[in-house]
């Protein structure tokens, strides 16, 4: 019926292509989207209403026909709530544009040479966890991976998951991406700063000032991780995420080389082997301010036991 009605130029059927966009079949809702393209900002109303209702089907339509459409304004719109239906978790909008990533040693005396120099970087707009995966969210995935760190998965359901490999993240990514219909990966180094900082340059997610009260760092003395959110609203970076400092260390898919950024050099290769090193970021419970800068960068082989968060970049960026 789908491939019918993608073969019709009627305006009429804008509405029945649109909710066949968030069926569960990703067959199904590939061939719409596509078919939706060709009526342009006639889509638009359906996309408003499915953002001001409660239909859960609509929803999914909506991101999905989000993902292929440059429409700023309209994803910046979608709350929280929205992605915890769809897809079990929160996730934040940063908007497209530049940002400055590195550090500068007159804003930050504590600037390291791998942080050099800072330099602006400019993205398209994506979607990031507003959380690190917790728990909860990773064991239905476990359940599925036949996981065999069971251990790993009774710590308390609100708080990061922590014993997981950059393989298991990227397995947790493409899961969630058949999952939900939606394009999953890890963020970037790139995109994993900006969300943390914003595009001021700053130290901290919440300014160039630190503050141990603002994020679960080894001047807190709480000695483990905390639950997410634990330190909201304000330790948030200013596009809303919680937790980019401290807690748990975080993978990104980035390979380990220096700056300037450049995303084409192949340092964003999800298929290289497994001696390449992968960047990780934002410190962690155990690790003092130094590492809880935003520009800090470090690196684990990919084995390496570390947190993360997904990402969800447009499929046509």
């Amino acid at each position: 019926a789908v491939q019918a009605l993608a073969q019709l130029r009627n305006e009429r059927v804008i509405a029945p292509l649109f909710r066949a966009a968030g069926d569960e079949d990703a067959e199904t809702a590939q061939t719409a989207i596509a078919a939706l393209g060709d009526f342009g900002e006639a889509v638009k109303p359906l996309a408003l209403a499915a953002l001001q209702g409660r239909n859960s089907t609509l929803w999914r339509a909506l991101l999905r026909w989000l993902l292929v459409h440059p429409d700023e304004t309209l994803r910046a719109q979608v709350p929280p709530q929205v992605y915890e239906t769809v897809w079990g978790m929160a996730l934040v909008y940063v908007p497209a544009g530049p940002f400055l990533m590195g550090s500068d040693k007159a804003r930050d005396p504590q600037a390291y040479d791998d942080e050099l120099p800072q330099h602006e970087v400019s993205l398209p707009g994506y979607w990031i966890g507003e959380y690190p995966v917790t728990v909860v969210q990773f064991r239905e995935f476990a359940a599925d991976y036949r996981w065999a760190d069971k251990e790993s998965l009774q710590g308390p359901e609100d708080h990061p998951m922590v014993s997981v490999t950059w393989h298991h993240a990227r397995d947790y990514c493409r899961w969630l991406a058949q999952k939900t219909g939606l394009p999953v990966t890890l963020p970037s180094e790139a995109e994993w700063e900006k969300a943390a900082r914003g595009t001021d340059g700053r130290v901290y997610p919440w300014g160039d000032t630190f503050d141990k009260d603002k994020c679960n760092s080894y001047e807190g003395g709480v000695g483990g991780t905390t639950p997410v959110g634990k330190y909201s609203p304000a330790g948030d970076s200013p596009f809303g995420c919680a937790d980019m400092v401290g807690n748990v260390w975080e993978w990104t898919r980035s390979h380990w080389k220096g700056y300037p950024y450049d995303p084409t050099d192949g340092r964003e290769d999800l298929t290289a082997g497994d001696n390449v090193l992968r960047v990780v970021r934002g410190g962690s419970f155990s690790y003092g301010q130094f590492y809880a800068r935003c520009a800090y960068r470090y690196h684990g082989a990919p084995d390496n036991y570390y947190g993360f968060r997904v990402c969800v970049v447009s499929r046509q960026e």
